[in-house]
């Protein structure tokens, strides 16, 4: 992924690996050009980018906390050109749109690490 202009930035949210109570399955996505990577919680999201952005789907990654319940933290998608971000927090939002990012909207909720 470092060839997409990713960096290792250690463990910053937890989510889980199987469906419970409370949780929404976060769908991953790749753009088969660019290498970007989507998430999204829905599935109409999920085959609007598959039907008309060309994303492939590559399956169901994690589930994570669907709405802001206590003891949660947002992680916002940002957009720019044709790549996403995903920042943890309002000020990483701020910081990352202050740097030309477009802010999308809250992707999901997570556990802080």
């Amino acid at each position: 992924m470092a060839r997409y202009g990713y960096v290792d930035q250690g463990v910053s949210v937890f989510v889980s690996g199987r469906m419970a109570a409370g949780l929404a399955p976060v769908h991953r996505l790749v753009h088969p050009t660019s290498g970007d990577r989507l998430f999204a919680r829905s599935a109409v999201e999920r085959d609007n980018a598959v039907n008309r952005s060309g994303y492939v789907y590559e399956g169901v990654t994690f589930y994570a906390v669907n709405q802001n319940t206590p003891g949660t933290i947002a992680v916002y998608r940002l957009r720019k050109g044709a790549y996403h971000n995903y920042v943890v927090g309002p000020q990483a939002r701020d910081a990352a749109v202050a740097d030309g990012w477009t802010y999308e909207h809250i992707a999901f909720y997570a556990r802080p690490a």
